[in-house]
């Protein structure tokens, strides 16, 4: 294996164990994130979080986004090393199940 190639496979490698910590930090940062897909890009040298989250429905979404952006720049930052430059969310709810008679 070439060093390019290894560097990329270190670098991937990395990336898919930041992406692990986004996923573990929205499934327990915030009681109102039910679900949180994301993707991890590098522009810059600075990491780009893309998320797709399902909140629940009595959630205050500017609030529970804000507090959300805010502690995940914080995390990642200080556990990686590695500035974020962005991180955007897409906001879904999900509907209420309706109980069975």
């Amino acid at each position: 294996m070439g060093n390019g190639k290894l560097v990329q496979k270190l670098f991937q490698h990395n990336l898919a164990a930041i992406d692990d910590m986004v996923k573990r930090h929205c499934a327990t940062a915030n009681g109102n994130v039910k679900k949180c897909d994301s993707r991890i890009a590098v522009v810059e040298n600075k990491l780009k979080i893309d998320l797709r989250v399902v909140i629940a429905e009595e959630a205050n979404i500017p609030e529970t986004t804000e507090a959300l952006r805010t502690s995940l720049i914080d995390y990642i930052q200080t556990i990686t090393g590695i500035q974020v430059s962005d991180v955007s969310i897409l906001v879904s709810t999900e509907p209420e199940k309706k109980a069975e008679a």
